[in-house]
């Protein structure tokens, strides 16, 4: 009898060992049914090489892969624009081939420019594109940011991040950034991006608009400038990547213009002074016009800071240094020609006097 009670109980035992191993079986199983699925779709979806996931940062800045690829080396200089519209090549043609033959003139040297600027973009991004890149030696990093971040202050302080997390754009970013084993486990973060799509695209009001501003209180709100530190922040980050590297920084203030009497129906009609550009933008992109000429000029005041405190920046006070007069821009940022040629002898000039 008692041998039969013992036998039973190893039986009892048994079973449920066996169960617990194939139910781990199972779940081993499905985790990498999901893994592999994960790596399917980044790979079918968005042209994510299957065994390279932490290539998914393309997917958000294509222009770092493109940099890193066609990246001079010793075969000439290498410098790298970090900015928005105003330095983008679709928008302001002239700049990037202008200062590639002032450069190769200059110091003998076939040039390389790599143009990181994109629509849109603020200083944040730069610094990530920066911190991907920060194994590459760069002979010029050339910054120029102020009027993007002025649209972030467009909403109640309680909502406003630090990390410009109220954007569903920064939200995806920053919790991209996050994930470190994205290289070898991408589940978590495919997870965690279905997550957000879904966030985003089903409760948008969690988040400010990353186009034209339409809540007219959000837009009185715009008065605060809320982005004094993380612009502070992130500047303070790209001068300290690019220190690290040896790459020499230039850092320059914004320049901008908004003529006496402006309106928008004066803009739509071209009744100012503005030059004719078909990439001309109202500054109600921004938010309203007072609010964005102040955020602007706090921006600028922390960028004459920071390189005021730093000897190993280059500084150039394009705000200074280009008239506000229509000759010069296309709205309240975006340059003419005549714009595009003078931001580049301006930087040619800084140069010179290094």
């Amino acid at each position: 009898m008692i041998a039969a009670d013992v036998y039973l109980s190893r039986c009892y035992r048994i079973v449920p060992m066996k169960q617990t191993l194939g139910l781990s079986v199972y779940v081993f199983y499905l985790f990498v049914l999901l893994e592999v699925g994960s790596r399917a779709y980044w790979t079918v979806a968005h042209d994510v090489p299957l065994l390279r996931m932490e290539d998914i940062f393309y997917v958000y800045y294509p222009e770092v892969e493109t940099a890193r690829q066609s990246h001079c080396g010793d075969e000439g200089l290498d410098v790298l624009l970090l900015g928005a519209s105003v330095l983008n090549n679709r928008v302001s043609p002239a700049i990037e081939p202008l200062l590639s033959a002032e450069l190769g003139a200059r110091y003998d040297q076939p040039v390389c420019v790599h143009n990181l600027s994109r629509l849109g973009h603020t200083t944040l991004d730069s610094y990530y594109k920066l911190e991907h890149l920060a194994d590459l030696p760069f002979d010029l990093v050339v910054v120029y940011h102020g009027i993007n971040e002025t649209r972030a202050n467009n909403c109640p302080s309680s909502l406003f991040r630090g990390d410009y997390g109220h954007y569903a754009w920064y939200e995806k970013i920053n919790a991209l950034m996050e994930h470190d084993e994205i290289s070898y486990l991408v589940l978590p973060w495919t997870l965690r991006y279905a997550y957000l799509e879904f966030i985003s695209r089903y409760y948008p009001r969690r988040y400010v608009p990353r186009d034209v501003p339409e809540n007219e209180l959000w837009l009185s709100m715009g008065a605060t400038v809320k982005t004094k530190k993380p612009f502070r922040r992130n500047l303070t980050s790209i001068r300290q990547l690019a220190k690290g590297n040896g790459s020499p920084v230039v850092l320059m203030t914004f320049a901008h213009h908004l003529p006496r009497g402006y309106t928008r129906e004066r803009f739509d009609e071209r009744q100012l002074d503005y030059s004719v550009s078909r990439v001309a933008m109202p500054v109600e992109v921004w938010g309203l016009p007072q609010h964005v000429v102040h955020g602007v000029d706090v921006h600028n005041r922390i960028i004459r800071d920071i390189a005021g405190n730093h000897a190993e920046v280059i500084f150039v006070d394009q705000e200074k240094a280009i008239p506000k007069s229509g000759r010069f821009f296309a709205d309240i940022c975006h340059l003419s020609v005549d714009g595009q040629r003078l931001l580049v002898e301006n930087i040619m000039g800084a140069l010179e006097d290094r």
